[in-house]
């Protein structure tokens, strides 16, 4: 049950901010700004931040696992880069069988799928496959030859 002091500070607040039906004189119907807000040709299907896709597939990759264990923890992975091209580009990758030194995620917007690119020192070697969203932590662990 509430006590007095808190009753009255519910009636003071209820009476400062109640919404009342009249409209103050220089406010113009929302209707007008409605019409205003038009997306251009080029601007349809694409997010106006350029880091939207990249951090869908870092949160991805948080969320699943691998063997039971967070893909970050499993893989020991501890720094990304999210560029503004739609890719996500994962270093510091700890000592592993097949001496992948980076991993380079991209979105392919066509295919509305993933392409991953390993790097091996220096050099790249892409892989051609498409990937979905779920196939993302399994196909890294298998290149990266960790069992």
């Amino acid at each position: 049950m509430a006590s007095a002091k808190q009753i009255a500070w519910r009636k003071k607040f209820k009476k400062k901010y109640a919404v009342k039906g009249k409209k103050k004189k220089g406010s113009k119907s929302t209707k007008s700004k409605k019409s205003k807000l038009k997306l251009k040709k080029s601007e349809y299907g694409t997010s106006k931040d350029p880091h939207q896709i990249p951090q869908d597939m870092l949160d991805e990759l948080y969320q699943s696992k691998v063997r039971g264990f967070p893909f970050f923890v499993y893989t020991g992975i501890r720094e990304f880069v999210m560029m503004g091209n739609d890719s996500l580009l994962l270093k510091e990758i700890p000592p592993n069988p097949n001496k992948i030194s980076a991993i380079q995620i991209n979105y392919n917007k066509g295919a509305d799928g993933f392409t991953i690119d390993y790097f091996v020192g220096n050099s790249r070697v892409a892989n051609p496959q498409i990937l979905y969203v779920g196939d993302l932590a399994p196909a890294i662990v298998d290149k990266m030859g960790i069992s």
